[in-house]
């Protein structure tokens, strides 16, 4: 451990290695199974190599959504694609791929429909223009995914460290610790394209903490372009930065309506149903059986002796019915009651100014001292990891690769403090790898281990939630 921690440069190693290699190193679909009919034969024996590396190639197997992905840039490309990626998911709200292999571009949402908003688009067309098949996609992506993480991490050990003005809160010892939190997520992290949200979260606290509104405004129309919801989070930077005058607001409102229009623009100009359609695809997803209201509701339903199996559809588990959809609605109030709860707890008091009379002279305002600038750092960097954690208990879909977000936010906390941050988060991702590598068939089933499995994240994450809360609270306090 003291050997990566050494140096900035040796952690990043450490870090790279475990994102672009160890995570990346597993195969899917006619692969996998062909591997694991091996393993598993007759005679074991004579399969040796395979039988030692089986555990990892199976802990770290290639995901359905690279497929997805995969599929869906071929399409694009007029490339071979398998017509049943996309049916078997249950997508009802969008329509069927259906675009001739002709090898021409077919554009994006006119004509291949696509669930992700364009900036995820380079994303997955482009590893495809390198490669023809779907192992060298799935590696390319993975490491392509894995390298947008290395860099947010770098940029939020650096944050922190700086901030911190303590030799032991190293900037190596932050992105070491990444490298950990990247074990204990596990390959979902960069087998979806949450990175991109991760990356762009960190470079709004950045841009926050620099007091560079411009970049602040513009990094939160993006990140809303991204994956839509996160946005929410800039609120909460922005009391957090204490941020006030019209002026300045303005700034920051008109740089993420140009980050927005820049990240949405090229949906509605390729097709103008897209973005419509885009909404209503998302708002017809059921309950996902991961989700806060959709654990309670399982567990309640099991404890009454009424156990209710989820179903896929829309690339998730959900729950389907009266009550589910209900709950699902509900969804809304409960994520904006959350933020609420951040937002009421981030801005920091400040006592109101003297009356200022025409004889009563004016001082000027006191340069921001280090101690001033961890502060605020500390508040911001926290204001955002609890409205992320407010996202996860609140909304109506909450898949693992979610926890993906915050990876960055965690070690870029200042002071010795984002130890014990890192642990907390430690612990929910492993949780999350258990079961999602372990027994998920007994979650989306609503099997006894995966029910109780559920209820324990739940417990955990409402536990994170409350002391990040918490301690933006007291700070508040402190400061009236």
């Amino acid at each position: 451990m003291t050997f990566f921690t050494k140096t900035p440069l040796r952690a990043i190693v450490f870090t790279a290695l475990i994102a672009l290699v160890w995570l990346n190193q597993s195969v899917g679909g006619a692969e996998w199974e062909a591997l694991r009919d091996r393993t598993f034969a007759a005679a074991p024996e004579a399969n040796v190599l395979d039988l030692v590396r089986y555990p990892l190639m199976f802990l770290y197997r290639r995901s359905p959504d690279e497929t997805l992905y995969f599929a869906t840039a071929s399409a694009t490309l007029g490339l071979p694609y398998e017509t049943k990626v996309f049916t078997q998911r249950g997508d009802s709200a969008l329509p069927p791929v259906t675009t001739p292999i002709d090898g021409r571009l077919h554009l994006p949402y006119a004509e291949v429909p696509f669930e992700y908003p364009p900036p995820n688009l380079p994303f997955v067309i482009g590893p495809r223009l390198i490669v023809t098949s779907f192992r060298g996609y799935a590696h390319l992506f993975g490491a392509l995914m894995g390298l947008l993480l290395v860099l947010a991490a770098t940029i939020a050990a650096r944050l922190g460290a700086q901030r911190a003005g303590e030799e032991r809160d190293s900037e190596a010892q932050r992105v070491f610790v990444f490298g950990l939190l990247l074990l204990a997520h596990g390959s979902i992290a960069i087998q979806r394209l949450d990175a991109i949200v991760a990356l762009l979260a960190i470079l709004m606290v950045r841009a926050a903490v620099g007091k560079d509104d411009r970049a602040l405004g513009f990094w939160a129309g993006l990140i809303g372009a991204t994956k839509l919801i996160p946005i929410l989070v800039l609120p909460a930077i922005v009391l957090a930065s204490d941020i006030r005058g019209a002026r300045r607001l303005g700034t920051i409102a008109l740089f993420a309506a140009l980050g927005l229009t820049i990240g949405l623009g090229p949906m509605v100009v390729l097709g103008r149903a897209s973005l419509g359609l885009l909404l209503t695809y998302h708002s017809a997803r059921g309950l996902h059986v991961e989700s806060t209201l959709g654990v309670l509701y399982g567990a309640v339903k099991a404890v009454l002796g009424m156990r209710e199996a989820t179903t896929l559809d829309y690339g998730s588990y959900n729950f389907h019915g009266p009550v589910s959809k209900l709950l699902a609605k509900a969804s809304t109030l409960l994520t904006l009651g959350l933020v609420g709860v951040v937002l009421q707890a981030s801005r920091p008091s400040r006592p109101a100014p003297a009356a200022v009379t025409p004889t009563t002279p004016t001082t000027p305002t006191a340069p921001e001292t280090d101690a001033d600038r961890q502060q605020r750092t500390w508040r911001i960097v926290l204001a955002a990891l609890a409205t992320m954690t407010a996202l996860w208990l609140g909304g109506k879909v909450f898949s693992p690769q979610y926890l993906t977000w915050a990876l960055p936010l965690v070690i870029a906390v200042p002071g010795a403090g984002w130890r014990r941050i890192a642990v907390s988060l430690g612990v929910i991702l492993v949780l999350s790898q258990v079961y999602l590598r372990g027994f998920y068939d007994h979650v989306y089933n609503q099997w006894p281990a995966g029910i109780l499995t559920m209820m324990l994240r739940l417990a955990v994450l409402i536990a994170f939630f409350l002391v990040a809360v918490r301690a933006l609270r007291a700070d508040h306090q402190a400061t009236q």
